[in-house]
């Protein structure tokens, strides 16, 4: 089976700009989804791609939100997306297996639903996606944006838009 992973904050919902820097809701009135995120998992469940959700949470380990809120915004984005599975590291720890930008969540999801890591794809916007991904063995998409320029370019395929992320999945 393949995958398209998808970080969450930037992709799936909209980042909250905290102190000029992306961060993630806190609460559900904060979350604000992406509607061509959710068309994009939608032609991709057509495509037979499975669909995992890939996110580092720290604000739980630094006690800026409570499991409970996490729980509702997912289980808000799971209304409008058909997850296969998620996977969340709450730990703050880079060094942690789990944390992005290490590859551990998406290892584990492959383990679970048998992916192939080498036809599946990471979809995100920072450089902890690009190094996740890269460390797992799929191919990388960075959606790029105002917020990361710093890395524009540094995915094995670069977008500026979701319209040019669905034809690449659609085409290799």
């Amino acid at each position: 089976m393949r995958a398209l992973f998808l970080d969450r904050d930037g992709i799936v919902n909209e980042v909250v700009m905290r102190n000029g820097s992306p961060a993630s809701p806190r609460s559900l009135s904060e979350l604000k989804l992406i509607p061509e995120a959710i068309e994009l998992a939608r032609e991709a469940k057509k495509l037979q791609f499975l669909i995992v959700l890939i996110t580092n949470q720290p604000d739980i380990a630094r006690n800026l939100m409570t499991r409970y809120e996490l729980n509702e915004i997912h289980e808000e984005i799971a209304k409008k997306i058909s997850f296969d599975q998620i996977e969340v590291c709450m730990s703050a720890n880079d060094t942690h297996f789990r944390r992005k930008p290490n590859q551990g969540m998406l290892l584990q999801s492959a383990k679970k639903l048998n992916i192939s890591l080498a036809d599946s794809f990471f979809l995100g916007d920072s450089l902890k996606d690009l190094q996740a991904g890269k460390r797992a063995g799929v191919t990388t998409i960075l959606l790029q944006t105002d917020y990361n320029r710093f890395i524009h370019g540094m995915g094995d395929f670069n977008c500026d838009c979701f319209e040019e992320i669905l034809k690449i999945i659609k085409e290799v």
